[in-house]
């Protein structure tokens, strides 16, 4: 479970969350941290949690806390510009959440459920997707070279003009995916699965996609010199 405190620093918002880890070099943990919209949970659902003695769960104090990160305005948690530069965020569960320009490198995302997230312009190098499952997520110009993609499941994300330069895809899943002029140089897609997605003007130089698994794939335009293919 994410950690009760650095959950609290959270929820006071991105400046307050930035300057405290100018000050503190401790991992933060936001295993398991839940931000879903509060719209979407009925008035009984929101009395669920309590304790024997009537008061709230930790699980309950931590979504009340972080409700407060909520900007209704734009029906999103708005997270730009924060620093989880190596952020345990292993089993997470977000939705309508941007991260638009933060820096998430080598920050773990493991085993999270990501819908309608963005990463819009965002650091991520070496960070960890591993079997994650993503769907309607933005990672448009996010910077993710030598991340870990293995087994990951994407559907209906947008990932134009991303960089994916030496990340792990091996067993990936794309579904319906838009990488238009992105660059996977150097990545491994070995043994991956990918439907209906659009490479039109990918940079896919030295990629390793043995024993693919394609269908529907759009690669008009895209740069394959030194790629290896193979089904």
């Amino acid at each position: 479970m994410a950690n009760p405190e650095h959950v609290a620093i959270l929820s006071k918002g991105v400046e307050a969350w930035n300057a405290w880890r100018k000050t503190h070099q401790e991992t933060p943990d936001l295993s398991r941290l839940t931000l879903v919209p509060p719209s979407g949970a009925s008035s009984g659902a929101r009395g669920e949690g309590k304790q024997a003695d009537g008061s709230p769960s930790p699980k309950k104090k931590s979504r009340l806390l972080t409700d407060a990160l909520w900007d209704a305005k734009e029906g999103v948690y708005n997270l730009r510009g924060i620093d989880l530069r190596g952020t345990n965020l292993q089993a997470a569960t977000l939705t309508k959440v941007t991260f638009a320009q933060g820096d998430l490198s080598a920050a773990t995302l493991a085993g999270a459920r990501l819908d309608r997230v963005g990463f819009y312009e965002a650091k991520l190098e070496q960070a960890v997707f591993s079997a994650t499952y993503l769907e309607r997520c933005s990672f448009k110009e996010a910077k993710a070279r030598q991340g870990v993609f293995t087994e990951v499941r994407m559907e209906l994300c947008d990932l134009r003009q991303v960089t994916l330069d030496s990340c792990n895809m091996t067993h990936a899943t794309l579904i319906k995916c838009d990488l238009r002029a992105g660059s996977l140089c150097r990545a491994s897609l070995v043994r991956a699965t990918l439907q209906s997605c659009e490479f039109a003007g990918a940079k896919l130089e030295h990629l390793d996609a043995r024993e693919l698994h394609g269908e529907e794939l759009n690669l008009r335009g895209a740069h394959m010199e030194h790629a290896e293919l193979s089904s």
